[in-house]
């Protein structure tokens, strides 16, 4: 075993902070149907999933799933979107539990009790989404279209209204997203049956609520997978996201790690891809940047977790081991 030097110590201790996992904050946002306890359901995929840094937000508390269940959200039954944007409500909440994950159902009492047009209903998002990334430039926004409504025991108007502004949201959401505050778009409306699958018409039952959850599911894992913790390199925990329609990722000057080093020999900074049994030279290596070797002379090399187009869950495992000794390498593995 090659003892460690101070150097190496020292980038230790950094990567540590890069890549210990913090305690996500999520805020599930909306009315009556977010209060309902699909939250219990999704919680558990979460942990199934090996996903538990996550504690959910927020002024209201149901019970459902037992004590296992993270309660917290802010579901107020009979909320309309354009009353949340007009009345300051959403930034009090924020700034009472500040998340770093918002899920956000909202706009079915617009339709249905407020008979609001479709127009109004996405100006009041506009409204919305600029208080939340007010609070936090990096919010991750998971952004779920609307369950159907039973004809039957809803006006039929509003069960059209839902179709109408659910077809809008289906656009609206991607035109918001930015690469700092990713917005995901989730389909509950697809495949939800608003007569087996409901209370009333309206508010799921259980195997609404389980519907719920799997759609959720995969857009909060990686929305909580793409909070990148403080570090001294990342002192604002900045998340980017990898393009306009899906996955939040890591990003690499996030997570960069500087070292003075002096080599004596040839070998070279040592970087193994993930997903990969191949190793590289680096020199300063950039994302999208040819890896360079050093040189037989002292020089200053920089290790830098790379920007990546693989998947956050590749990058979870990532550390860098430091060796001591004459000739000092950083080796990137997983």
């Amino acid at each position: 075993m090659v003892k460690l030097g101070a150097l190496a110590f020292g980038l230790l201790s950094v990567v540590a902070q890069v890549s210990a996992q913090q305690t996500v904050k999520v805020m599930p946002f909306g009315a009556s149907i977010v209060s309902r306890c699909w939250r219990a359901n999704l919680q558990t995929k979460l942990r199934n999933d090996m996903v538990t840094n996550f504690d959910f937000v927020g002024s209201q508390a149901s019970t459902c799933g037992g004590n296992s269940i993270d309660q917290d959200h802010e579901g107020h039954p009979g909320s309309l979107a354009i009353d949340y944007a007009k009345n300051g409500n959403l930034t009090v909440w924020l700034n009472a539990n500040p998340p770093d994950v918002i899920l956000m159902l909202l706009g079915t009492n617009d339709v249905l009790i407020g008979k609001k047009s479709t127009g109004d209903v996405l100006k009041a998002y506009d409204v919305l989404i600029d208080q939340m990334r007010a609070k936090n430039p990096n919010m991750q926004i998971v952004f779920s279209n609307l369950l159907p409504l039973d004809p039957k025991r809803w006006p039929q108007a509003g069960a059209d209204g839902i179709v109408n502004l659910n077809a809008a949201i289906k656009q609206y959401a991607p035109s918001k997203n930015t690469r700092t505050s990713p917005v995901v778009f989730v389909d509950n409306f697809t495949g939800f049956d608003a007569v087996a699958d409901t209370t009333d018409g309206e508010h799921p039952n259980d195997a609404g609520n389980e519907k719920m959850a799997t759609k959720f599911f995969a857009a909060t894992r990686d929305a909580i997978k793409a909070v990148v913790p403080n570090s001294p390199a990342n002192p604002k925990g900045q998340a980017q996201a990898q393009d306009q329609n899906v996955t939040p990722t890591m990003v690499a000057s996030a997570a960069k790690v500087t070292a003075q080093a002096q080599s004596t020999s040839p070998a070279a900074a040592t970087s193994v891809v993930p997903g990969t049994s191949q190793s590289q030279a680096t020199g300063s290596a950039t994302s999208g940047a040819k890896p360079t070797t050093t040189q037989d002379s002292q020089q200053t090399s920089t290790a830098t977790m790379l920007t990546a187009p693989w998947p956050l869950s590749m990058w979870r495992n990532v550390s860098f081991v430091v060796y001591g000794g004459g000739s000092r390498q950083r080796v990137l593995s997983r």
